[in-house]
């Protein structure tokens, strides 16, 4: 058993997608075995608490946003860069001190000059998780990286003496571009864990509850395509939206906002409702993320049996995965009556999908599984190349 010191951009109880991967990885690591270092404070953490029994360090000192807010804005990335660098030093004297066996970095654009310390510092080799390409995911927020931040991600990669990866879009990107292999491991479900129950219709005289499950995201258009969509599918069905992006339907009765939620609570209220929703923008980055990442709401979904809309390139990894799992519909229009007939394709169908749901889970999610696939692969990886997804 190997003894790993988890270096992320978040707390053990944050992260967003990324969390939710790692947290099903580690559910069930020996305390004694598992530390964590969390580089930047995370104040909208999903959990309350996680794994209370493992070692827990941190950096949690960033230049204060609300004094120096306009400061921040005109050098928001150069305050950054000193931020993760500082971040770094502190990971690696942790390091250090704790002498694991295996470092585990899970990637980010902003935690890259972080990244680039704690590797040459550390005595040991480390594993790398990479839920979305970093140099694209910034492309999302407006910033182009340099070519300083392509040579830091490619030490970085190059070095890991393994590798794991969102999709095998990903995984075929980082083998031609870095010419290295990967595994690809996303978010796994425990075979005892509850599930929609299989259902043969939604009737229509009853309320369809369609869920997002995070936040959208997506520039305009967005979401108003989306909320008229649905305002014209109500002329026809009780459609009703659980938002979980508080900024989405902000005033209409027909969209809730729940609170945050654990994520068992969250699994169990998914299986109360009817229909997944994801979007992606379709813009030209939105389509080049879509390319290689896999939202972790779209898996979600299915490993609670809920088929879906994904509003979003059909040229995409969630593309694939909907031409082998019918357990969805795409959607690449910002038009309300595609978006809307999306929809009735997905009511008119939910048997099959729902069935789709379930095959998906079993084939591609199953937790155990997952995990076992991914530290056989961590332990058996060394100085020489190994093989990924054999």
């Amino acid at each position: 058993m190997q003894r790993l010191l988890i270096v992320a951009p978040f707390p053990p109880e944050g992260g967003g997608g990324g969390g939710v991967i790692l947290r099903s990885l580690l559910n069930n690591y020996p305390a004694p075995f598992l530390s964590w270092f969390t580089l930047s404070p995370d104040k909208t953490c999903a959990e309350r608490s996680w794994r209370n029994d493992i070692r827990n360090g941190g950096f949690n000192w960033r230049v204060p946003g609300r004094r120096f807010k306009p400061v921040r804005q005109i050098g928001r990335l150069g305050l950054d860069r000193a931020e993760a660098i500082l971040a770094g030093r502190a990971a690696a004297k942790y390091a250090l001190r704790l002498q694991p066996d295996l470092c585990w970095f899970i990637v980010t654009f902003w935690s890259l000059p972080a990244f680039r310390i704690v590797r040459d510092s550390i005595p040991c080799g480390y594993h790398l998780s990479v839920h979305d390409d970093p140099l694209v995911a910034v492309t999302l927020e407006g910033r182009k990286p340099d070519p300083e931040d392509e040579r830091i991600f490619s030490t970085i990669i190059g070095g890991a003496r393994s590798v794991d990866c969102i999709s095998e879009r990903l995984r075929q990107r980082y083998l031609t571009r870095y010419q290295k292999d990967s595994l690809v491991v996303t978010r796994g479900f425990e075979r005892q864990a509850n599930a929609n129950p299989l259902r043969s219709t939604l009737e229509k005289n009853l309320p369809i509850r369609i869920v997002l499950a995070g936040w959208g995201d997506c520039p305009a258009p967005w979401p108003d395509d989306f909320l008229t969509a649905i305002r014209l599918g109500r002329e026809e069905y009780d459609l009703q939206v659980v938002s979980f992006d508080p900024l989405m339907g902000g005033g209409l009765p027909y969209v809730q906002h729940p609170p945050r939620l654990e994520q068992t609570e969250f699994d169990k209220y998914l299986q109360g409702l009817d229909i997944g929703y994801a979007c992606d923008p379709l813009t030209a980055a939105g389509r080049e993320f879509a390319a290689t990442s896999f939202s972790t709401k779209v898996v979600t979904y299915i490993g609670n049996g809920l088929p879906f809309v994904y509003h979003g390139p059909v040229d995409s990894v969630i593309g694939d995965l909907v031409q082998n799992y019918k357990c969805g519909v795409v959607v690449e229009a910002h038009e309300p009556a595609r978006i809307l007939s999306a929809f009735k394709t997905v009511i008119s169908d939910y048997r099959n999908l729902q069935q789709e749901c379930f095959r998906a889970r079993n084939e591609l999610f199953d937790a155990d599984r997952v995990r076992a696939g991914l530290f056989d692969y961590m332990a058996h990886c060394g100085a020489a190349a190994c093989p990924a997804n054999s």
